[in-house]
């Protein structure tokens, strides 16, 4: 079972997450941050995921700067031992609090193409491919796209 809470001043408990490579919670490089750039990297509003106690994840839901005040970005990574069924749960979970709270029209999420574990878990909350920008990114050895997703809310989404 996943616990969301909120990271709050302290991201210490998170920093266990970053030691797998592919671990692209807001960057691309996570097995390469000091504890500083993690600690600048993770959102104090950001939601630790627990699974049975021990971290397995992170969620954030930033509201753009663009002015578009019910469009939110979605950034939610999960380490490799957390099942895809529980990071949907834990995601849909952060979805739904946010929904009953504020004015959701639109959430969007981007994803190196590289990540299937990222691919998988966008597909498996019901996020649209919108398109991919390729060779945007270099990684693993190589270029490669950016794929953006979203989902559009209605009122009775809620």
């Amino acid at each position: 079972m996943i616990t969301l809470e909120t990271v709050g001043h302290d991201p210490s408990p998170c920093y266990p997450l970053f030691t797998e490579p592919d671990f692209y919670f807001c960057t691309l490089i996570p097995d390469l941050l000091s504890d500083r750039e993690l600690q600048d990297l993770i959102d104090p509003q950001a939601l630790l995921c627990r699974r049975d106690g021990i971290p397995a994840g992170l969620i954030v839901l930033p509201l753009p700067d663009d002015g578009y005040r019910t469009h939110y970005g979605l950034q939610a990574r999960f380490s490799r031992d957390c099942p895809l069924e529980d990071a949907v749960t834990a995601v849909q979970e952060a979805l739904r609090a946010l929904i009953t709270f504020r004015p959701v029209h639109r959430i969007s999420h981007e994803v190196c193409e590289v990540d299937q574990r990222g691919i998988e878990l966008a597909e498996a909350i019901g996020l649209q491919l919108e398109g991919t920008l390729p060779g945007a990114l270099t990684v693993a050895g190589g270029h490669h796209g950016i794929r953006y997703y979203s989902k559009l809310f209605e009122e009775t989404d809620a």
